[in-house]
């Protein structure tokens, strides 16, 4: 056998071995890929079967008690952060300062709930690109809502909101603008 017939020889081997291969092959059945596991019935989690149960409120559980309830919050914030060869950076020292209040004030007296609340909050920063404090956080609001409980769940409200700011505001920039 020259060369030439070998080289035609192992081509032709070559192409039918897959065809051989899937000769074999069809033999056995097509089963295709393996089924996913089965999910079994309480695998560990909620015990939920597709619905869902209405809790109902025991007769025991809190109320709305009468009569003034105040609360506080106070907050402050200090961030100091010091740049030197930072890429991107102004090298020098920023400094942040802020404050917060939060108070609330209810006074629920048989049918009738009146909430009131005031938040404030403050805050200045002073950084290397802008060599004086400048205001970063500013608000004032205050919110009071009164609410006729003719049912426990229903009834009419009013309420009277007011958001501003505490001090005024100025427009620093690094730079001289036109």
């Amino acid at each position: 056998m020259s060369g030439k017939h070998a080289l035609y020889a192992a081509g032709a081997a070559l192409l039918l071995a897959p065809g051989v291969a899937r000769a074999q092959d069809a033999d056995k059945k097509d089963e295709g890929p393996a089924p996913p596991p089965k999910v079994v019935d309480d695998a560990g989690g909620a015990a939920q079967k597709g619905k869902t149960e209405a809790v109902l409120k025991p007769d025991d559980a809190p109320k709305r008690e009468d009569g003034w309830s105040p609360g506080i919050a106070f907050g402050a914030a200090f961030n100091l952060v010091d740049t030197r060869s930072v890429v991107g950076q102004q090298d020098g020292t920023t400094f942040t300062f802020g404050a917060g209040l939060d108070a609330s004030l209810e006074l629920n007296q048989g049918m009738h709930e009146w909430r009131n609340s005031l938040v404030a909050a403050a805050g200045t920063t002073r950084s290397p690109a802008i060599d004086e404090f400048i205001k970063t956080n500013d608000g004032l609001a205050f919110e009071t809502i009164y609410l006729l409980h003719l049912l426990e769940i229903f009834g009419p409200f009013a309420r009277i909101g007011l958001n501003t700011q505490m001090f005024p505001a100025t427009d620093i920039r690094p730079t001289a603008v036109d």
